[in-house]
């Protein structure tokens, strides 16, 4: 049995980012109780603009939204598929996306001080694996890759479409050398 399985009685959110059909698309999705509750998409644009690695923290931060929302938070489990952006919550070094990271934490801290005794805590889950929210999470990140982000007023102020996200360095230089690279074989 899975461990996400196991937290039936507590608030479980699954986020994710998919590069799909040309684009980045974010989600999130929260269940209480094994009930789903909200989720939350966001498209972050082309992948020759944004890398897939920032979209798994804007969905880690859709999570954050979608739970500061709540009522009453005790214990609380993300899951998410990439290692990289749980590695990077506890990275003090400025990194890829670490602006968006820096927005998740402090979201995090301000739901803490609402709830002190609440339990925020972030888990890999193995992706592909057959578990409802996982499942549920990537096809809302589809969603959003080819259908575009949640109302405005749903997202974080940092997501809303007056704050774009700057492109990403990373994407643009794997458009360069894809393009060099594609020049060189047509020229040799």
């Amino acid at each position: 049995m899975h461990e996400e399985d196991q937290d039936r009685l507590d608030i479980r959110i699954y986020s994710d980012s998919s590069g799909y059909e040309g684009n980045v698309g974010a989600g999130a999705v929260l269940y209480r109780r094994g009930v789903r509750k909200g989720k939350l998409h966001y498209r972050l644009g082309d992948l020759t603009e944004h890398m897939v690695y920032k979209g798994e923290l804007v969905g880690l931060t859709l999570g954050a939204e979608l739970l500061q929302k709540e009522a009453r938070v005790k214990k609380v489990t993300f899951y998410t598929d990439n290692q990289a952006t749980i590695q990077s919550l506890d990275s003090f070094k400025p990194g890829p996306g670490h602006y968006i990271a820096d927005g998740f934490l402090h979201t995090i801290t301000r739901i803490r001080h609402k709830f002190p005794r609440s339990e925020i805590r972030v888990h890999w889950i193995l992706g592909h694996e057959d578990v409802q929210g996982n499942e549920a999470v990537d096809e809302t990140a589809k969603k959003a890759a080819t259908d575009g982000s949640s109302h405005d007023a749903a997202l974080p102020l940092q997501l809303r479409s007056r704050n774009t996200l700057p492109f990403s360095k990373s994407a643009f230089k794997q458009k360069f050398y894809a393009e060099l690279n594609t020049e060189c074989t047509n020229i040799c």
